[in-house]
């Protein structure tokens, strides 16, 4: 099988690899938004009704749909058929000359390639053209009839040699001869002839076949291939130049006058062809004056493409994408399909069995719990500190299909309290990390605690979207302001840590920067060494050779730079990498004590210490050329009251309120009770301004829509909070 067009299958790795990256991109954010969503509930079956090897069984239908789609863009092929057509053109002979002189190098690569790789561009750009082959030397045959194919045209080019013909020489007049004859066979209008030729050593009487030509009204197109001035030596077969007897070097130049003169003759051109101008463009012009001639009788050889056969394949591909679910097997629609189509014969009347059937169903229904007891349950849990059954509890009251409004926003309220507490945890946890003098792990911790506090105002959101969430609505303000409070604690002590390690790293780059300057100081003065120095030569070494300003310059801005760390580091008390960075600054100004008495090995060896002092001083592995990232620096930076030992005080703050109702399983309409867990710390309001204004204005709307239809105008939210 061959294609058309198979440069689009060079995109076939490039979408599998695009597939493959977007399957496993979509998987992870799958599990992001069920872990926020459900927290541990994510990984229940029950909760998460999905079949994992028929979602990917659907990635891999994808992505042979799209390969599919490709192979048929790239039309596939095998075989060819002979097809009739009517077209408008010209017929075109092509006299080319294969003699050995045809080998000389003065056209790169030879005379003989040029004159093929010209004859092909004329092919190409002639599209409708019948083009037919004379090849001659000594003698001329007709090697391909005229034939509308290119592509079977272009395989006798490739075929043409200086073996082609055996009988050396340039016979001129026998090929214009076999010419006239291959025009006889296949007789019509607009006809020229195109010599490819040397001119050298002609022979025959070519004013003879010229005459005959000039009453058909054929033109020759002649052109010349070589250099008329200097003649060019002819290679031999063994890789030297062809000599005469006499040892002479034989040499062929192009016969450019008479050339010409057999063109004009004709009333054609005469064209020379070179490296930098082929004189394809004159060729094209003059046969482009010849016109064209209608042709009823057509035929030529096409492929049979097979590209249907990749479309149909594309489309069951397609189709199986489409009908196949990411649900289990027994859950799927054709299985209910199925059950319900078992289930017709029942409609002529039940069995005694099948009452008896319905009788048990009905016990079951009768024994599930209510979702006010299921709320209950799960507030206990809640307070029991049961969090995971809680949220499974919750997550059962919301979907089930007699759960209340309210009680639907109350659900949404206590998973939001749950997760909020989870956050607060996290944060409590990235201190303790603090504490135990990890940087980086109390930055990790700060992401997951910003992440989960995205979760909690997801669902307290959700609480609030239902029109039941009057009664709740206080509760609820109280704790949105409680997160807009952590989410700024916790983007402040991201925002401290972050430059804390900014600056570790700009410390020792500085460092690293007077070394080198230092380095380059010694090299340039190799002759002089501290021992000379305390030897009682400072003051003439200083006075020829003073200290390189850019050396001293860094070891400056590294002790700007040790300093500026020891300040951050101590306000959040990372005892350890303060203590390096002490270290490494007592290093430098004895690294500048030195470079001020030209001891400059032993600067050397102080900035070398310096560096090892940065570099291992928090009990990281350093990466050299990595600044940490500042994803939390978007937040309030005027909030100074939450320092690393509040936020680790103020995240265990967690209560309970309201009473907790009891349940009844007789008692089936009866409400819970109206408390809820939430947060009791008192909160900074000052930052969360514009997320009150919005839940005010959420509260006055739907005062307004209880007061009666149309009488509420929504507020335009600028802010999906």
């Amino acid at each position: 099988m061959s294609f058309i067009t198979p440069q689009v299958l060079y995109l076939v790795p490039v979408v599998a690899v695009a597939v493959a990256l977007l399957a496993a991109t979509a998987a992870r954010r799958r599990r992001e938004k069920l872990r926020l969503l459900l927290g541990a509930g994510a990984t229940d079956p029950d909760a998460v009704i999905l079949s994992y090897w028929r979602r990917r069984l659907r990635v891999v239908l994808l992505a042979l749909t799209l390969l599919a789609l490709l192979v048929a863009a790239a039309r596939p092929y095998w075989g060819s058929e002979l097809v009739d057509r009517g077209f408008r053109g010209r017929d075109i002979i092509v006299i080319f000359d294969v003699s050995k002189s045809m080998l000389a190098t003065d056209l790169a690569p030879s005379r003989l390639e040029h004159a093929k790789y010209l004859l092909r561009e004329l092919v190409a750009a002639e599209s409708g053209t019948s083009f037919g082959l004379v090849a001659f030397a000594g003698r001329a045959y007709l090697s391909c009839p005229l034939t509308a194919d290119p592509t079977a045209f272009n395989q006798y080019i490739d075929e043409l040699s200086t073996d082609s013909v055996p009988l050396g020489g340039t016979n001129l007049e026998l090929a214009l001869k076999c010419a006239e004859t291959a025009f006889k066979s296949a007789p019509g209008g607009h006809r020229a002839i195109v010599v490819m030729t040397d001119g050298d050593e002609l022979t025959g009487d070519s004013a003879r076949a010229v005459a005959e030509l000039k009453k058909a009204d054929i033109p020759l197109l002649i052109v010349g291939l070589g250099n008329p001035d200097i003649g060019a030596p002819v290679p031999a077969e063994d890789g030297t130049m062809r000599r005469d007897r006499s040892g002479a070097l034989v040499t062929t130049r192009l016969n450019e006058e008479r050339l010409s003169q057999l063109a004009l003759e004709t009333g054609g051109i005469y064209v020379r062809s070179t490296v930098g101008n082929t004189g394809l463009a004159a060729l094209e012009k003059r046969i482009g004056e010849l016109g064209l001639t209608d042709r009823e009788d057509g035929r030529r050889s096409v492929p049979v493409e097979k590209f249907p056969l990749a479309l149909t394949a594309a489309a069951v591909f397609l189709l199986g994408f489409l009908l196949l679910g990411e649900r289990p097997l027994r859950r799927s629609p054709l299985v209910a399909l199925l059950c319900v189509l078992s289930c017709l014969p029942a409609a002529a009347g039940p069995g005694p069995e099948a009452a008896a059937a319905d009788s048990g169903m009905a016990a079951v229904a009768a024994s599930d719990q209510t979702p006010e007891e299921l709320y209950n349950a799960a507030r206990r849990q809640q307070l029991e500190g049961e969090a995971a059954a809680a949220r499974l509890q919750y997550e059962r009251v919301i979907s089930h299909p007699e759960a209340s409004g309210a009680l639907q926003a109350r659900s949404y309220h206590n998973l939001g309290v749950g997760v909020h507490t989870d956050a607060r945890g996290e944060l409590a946890a990235a201190v303790d990390a603090l504490k135990q003098q990890n940087p980086d792990g109390a930055l990790q911790q700060l992401t997951r605690s910003a992440e989960t506090l995205n979760g909690a105002r997801e669902l307290y959101a959700r609480g609030l979207a239902l029109p039941e969430a009057t009664e709740n609505l206080e509760q609820t303000r109280t704790n949105l302001r409680q997160l807009e409070f952590d989410r700024r604690r916790i983007e402040e002590l991201k925002r401290r840590i972050e430059e804390l390690k900014k600056q570790q790293q700009q410390a020792r780059q500085q460092t690293r920067q007077a070394q080198q300057q230092n380095q380059q100081d010694q090299q340039n003065q190799p002759g002089q060494s501290g021992q000379q120095d305390q030897q009682g030569q400072q003051g003439q070494s200083g006075q020829q050779n003073q200290p390189a300003p850019n050396a001293d310059q860094a070891i400056d801005a590294a002790r700007s730079a040790a300093r500026e760390l020891q300040r951050q580091a101590e306000a959040l008390q990372q005892q350890s990498i303060r203590d390096a960075a002490a270290k490494a600054e007592q290093e430098l100004d004895s690294a500048a004590e030195a470079r001020r008495r030209q001891d400059r090995e032993a600067a050397q060896r102080h900035l070398d210490e310096a560096a090892r002092q940065l570099g291992g001083g928090s009990g990281e592995a350093e990466s050299e050329g990595r600044e940490p990232s500042s994803s939390g620096e978007t937040g309030e930076r005027g909030d100074k009251s939450s320092s690393a030992g509040e936020s680790g005080q103020e995240g265990q703050d967690q209560s309970a309120s309201g009473r907790d109702a009891e349940s009844d399983s007789g008692t089936p309409d009866r409400k819970p009770s109206g408390g809820e867990p939430e947060s009791e710390a008192k909160p900074d309001t000052s930052g969360a301004e514009q997320l009150l204004q919005l839940l005010n204005d959420e509260e006055n709307r739907r005062r307004g829509e209880l007061r009666g239809p149309g009488r509420a105008r929504r507020p335009r939210v600028e802010k999906d909070w």
